[in-house]
């Protein structure tokens, strides 16, 4: 939509210019145009991008990837083989806020807070810290 914003209006003014460059503005609004985009923005975004280990920067697959939004069931993925994942996420009403967690095996829980922006792709690298061996989380 280049840049245009969903419901407002936009207007254009008609300008004339001679062979000398001289600029004749015309005030009839038989020459203003006028125009309201037609459709709303995608009521969507996305977040993409790998789970590493905190201590080791090494990537950890198959980690879980949660969000959650007020009013909005959670959204789930896990990640590949690579620690890479995507999360499309629908955009209900501003602020879009989202909670992320991620978790891996022998890993701990991180929590992530978000606003996100419609039709935008969020990078989100997550960092996991290892769990101790007498931890119980």
């Amino acid at each position: 939509t280049a840049g245009l914003l969903y419901g407002t209006t936009y207007y254009w003014k008609v300008l004339a210019t001679d062979y000398s460059g001289g600029v004749t503005s015309i005030n009839s609004s038989e020459y203003s145009l006028s125009f309201t985009p037609a459709t709303s923005p995608d009521p969507w975004s996305s977040i993409s991008g790998t789970i590493f280990d905190k201590d080791t920067n090494e990537v950890i697959n198959n980690a879980t990837i949660r969000a959650k939004a007020s009013g909005i069931d959670r959204i789930e993925t896990s990640a590949d083989s690579n620690g890479a994942y995507k999360l499309k996420l629908p955009l209900l009403s501003p602020p879009y806020k989202y909670k992320v967690s991620a978790k891996g095996n022998g890993y701990k829980r991180t929590n992530k807070h978000l606003q996100l922006e419609q039709s935008k792709k969020m990078p989100l690298d997550i960092y996991l810290q290892p769990r101790s061996l007498d931890s119980k989380q």
